[in-house]
């Protein structure tokens, strides 16, 4: 981005009601072309509900389903329309908690990806890597996921 010196710079931190929400921040590294979004791991040490939110998230282990857009839907020749996905990781970034530039309640993961988005239209031609450790890995990983679909 023009008036960055800097090789690696954050665009973004979200750390709102980080008792029970996902917190993570998206870098840019000029020297690497890359958006790198990182996401924190599970959460023990506020205790509480925040504590209890991460690890139930953690063990809701059983699968949700969740239809592919048209434009996955049926390829590869398998006829494949829909996806399963881990129920307790799934619902974390899809938890309706936050508001959205209209003042509507947006998703953890609205949230990122316009985020990360407004960065690839910045820099289209760098990639984009998602990383966390425990819950955040967990997480990275529907992150791409969703990434991917943009």
């Amino acid at each position: 981005e023009a008036g960055h010196e800097k090789d690696v710079y954050m665009t973004h931190v979200d750390v709102d009601n980080m008792k029970d929400e996902m917190v993570y921040c998206i870098l840019v590294d000029t020297v690497h072309k890359r958006i790198v979004v990182v996401i924190r791991g599970t959460e023990t040490y506020f205790g509480g509900t925040g504590m209890l939110h991460n690890v139930l998230s953690d063990i809701r282990a059983y699968k949700t389903k969740e239809d592919l857009p048209e434009a996955l839907s049926g390829k590869p020749d398998g006829g494949i329309k829909h996806v399963w996905l881990h129920k307790g990781f799934h619902s974390y970034l899809n938890r309706k908690t936050k508001k959205g530039q209209d003042g509507a309640e947006i998703t953890a993961k609205e949230e990122m990806l316009m985020y990360v988005m407004r960065e690839v239209k910045k820099h289209p031609d760098y990639t984009v890597c998602c990383t966390g450790h425990s819950l955040g890995a967990s997480l990275s990983t529907l992150a791409v996921y969703y990434l991917a679909l943009e």
